[in-house]
């Protein structure tokens, strides 16, 4: 199945229509495995959050990962990032190496288009903030069947769960992680033409807020 037309570079291009969300995995440790059950063609898309009492968490984009949102450190003992690749033959059930410290919260989403393709990064935003950070936003202009992951990344030592996420965010069916650290929430299949904004509400000592979109290529 194809979703609807799309213009690019002023030639016409057809997009998948749809993902299936497949899996969702976490782990507290500079390592997590993809899941098992991932097929070679899989969209996967990794948060990683990180604190270190002695210093800045050293970047570590995993080796054949793409960013799929800015990195951001506070210039101090945090990083957030994210990163997206296509699962290839052997990897599931591997595991990918990200950034170590302190204290580390990783959460793996793992998708299934329904037509073989290729994926590359489509929009993106994130902010570190020492309070409550700025509402997030991306614009969608000319294509479907794209897949947003909004996250947010929370300081260790405040409180322990995520508040103040937009209902629109919530209450919608998506597949939502909230391990203490880390509030995730995918959202696969976007209409066509829509914008989005997040906004976190959150009281931690440093927050990371982003969001990565991700399309067919």
């Amino acid at each position: 199945m194809f979703a609807r037309l799309g213009v690019k570079n002023k030639y016409v291009v057809n997009y998948p229509a749809s993902f299936g969300f497949a899996y969702e995995t976490h782990n507290q440790a500079a390592t997590i495995a993809i899941p098992a059950g991932a097929h070679a063609g899989d969209l996967a898309v990794l948060c990683d959050w990180c604190y270190s009492n002695s210093g800045i968490p050293a970047a570590a984009l995993p080796s054949g990962w793409t960013d799929a949102v800015t990195p951001r450190d506070n210039g101090a003992n945090y990083r957030g990032a994210m990163y997206f690749k296509k699962i290839a033959a052997g990897e599931p059930g591997s595991n990918v190496t990200g950034m170590a410290g302190t204290n580390v919260y990783k959460t793996m989403f793992i998708f299934r288009p329904a037509t073989p393709c290729s994926f590359a990064s489509y929009a993106e935003t994130s902010v570190i903030s020492a309070s409550n950070p700025s509402s997030r936003y991306v614009s969608n202009g000319m294509q479907a069947g794209v897949v947003m992951v909004p996250v947010g990344m929370q300081g260790v030592g405040i409180s322990d769960t995520m508040t103040g996420w937009s209902s629109s965010y919530t209450h919608q069916g998506d597949e939502i992680v909230d391990n203490g650290k880390m509030r995730a929430v995918v959202r696969p299949n976007l209409a066509f033409g829509n914008d989005w904004t997040l906004d976190m509400g959150d009281a931690g000592v440093v927050n990371f807020q982003a969001i990565g979109v991700v399309k067919p290529a």
